[in-house]
């Protein structure tokens, strides 16, 4: 599933071709990919619309469009765009054609069928579109960079500045959200109410980082830990953004391209691979039913009582 860098990363390479841009009509090969409303709504709604921006919530993009509305996307396990030249070859799990005025077509590939488009109206469509995220984990002018603030294309308003600010997440807003907790951290980052954008990959990752087992319960962490957890998930995420994003089967940005941050994985999918840290063998469990790597010797299990008391705590900057 495209996590928090990979959905950044096809923001920053939608954006350039997509912004100034106005949609002559959605054709939608699979209706079920349309979230809410129907689908002549959605096609009636997007047809004339100008791209006034594009920006990242969590795993959403968010494409502004002129009269206040927001086509608001989750790709989830297997969605991608990809911009084509009008009348190109179609791929055979193609969902959605968004047709653009200069002949351009912008396609929604979707083998899995489980991403979402939806439109949103006015701010408060908006805000309830995002009601279910919590703080924000990077901090980036990539947030808004790719906006044109104040420019609603022909029909007046207000422009894509109004899109409401999230809370960024600090180590005091992962201790108000950890206190009390006897879930496991990996289920608590798991949420989307925790950390918005947070998936397998870089939860994994960031425990690695923070030398936490994810199966410690979240209310035991103290606040030396949970500030060295806020920052390894800045990291981890900094790191797949630089990187393009994770590419381990479908994932591709908007020019169609990989990402290159699996050959920089610490641990995830690494199993039985030595630790990049104390070169023990990196195993794989379950965790809330997901597939979690970790490495048993700077990840002290708090359940295996003959774990080394002193595992090794290095600063991690990989």
């Amino acid at each position: 599933m495209p996590e928090l860098p990979e959905v950044e990363t096809i923001c920053r390479t939608l954006a350039p071709m997509l912004v100034g841009s106005a949609f002559a009509r959605a054709e939608l090969v699979w209706p079920g990919c349309v979230a809410n409303g129907s689908a002549s709504d959605f096609e009636t709604s997007l047809a004339g619309s100008l791209c006034t921006g594009i920006s990242r919530r969590g795993k959403y993009l968010l494409i502004a469009l002129n009269h206040s509305k927001w086509l608001g996307v989750h790709l989830r396990m297997t969605g991608r765009f990809t911009m084509m030249d009008g009348g190109a070859d179609r791929d055979r799990h193609l969902r959605a054609v968004l047709h653009l005025k200069d002949g351009r077509e912008l396609h929604f590939i979707d083998q899995r069928k489980f991403g979402r488009l939806a439109l949103a109206i006015g701010v408060d469509g908006l805000r309830h579109f995002l009601r279910r995220l919590g703080p924000e984990p990077v901090i980036d002018d990539a947030r808004t960079s790719h906006l044109e603030p104040g420019h609603d294309g022909d029909g007046g308003g207000p422009g894509f500045e109004q899109v409401p600010n999230p809370d960024f997440m600090t180590s005091a807003s992962l201790a108000a959200r950890f206190s009390g907790r006897r879930a496991p951290i990996k289920s608590l980052l798991l949420d989307q109410k925790s950390v918005a954008g947070l998936g397998n990959i870089y939860v994994d990752e960031a425990l690695f980082r923070a030398c936490i087992h994810p199966l410690r319960s979240a209310g035991s962490l103290g606040a030396d830990e949970i500030g060295t957890l806020c920052q390894a998930i800045h990291d981890a995420l900094a790191q797949g953004i630089e990187n393009r994003g994770t590419t381990l089967s479908d994932y591709r940005d908007a020019l169609g391209e990989s990402g290159s941050n699996q050959a920089k994985l610490l641990v995830f999918r690494r199993n039985g691979k030595p630790c990049p840290v104390c070169g023990t063998d990196i195993i794989r469990l379950r965790v809330s039913a997901r597939g979690t790597h970790v490495c048993p010797r700077c990840q002290v299990d708090p359940t295996d009582l003959s774990a080394p008391t002193n595992p090794p705590k290095p600063t991690r900057t990989q």
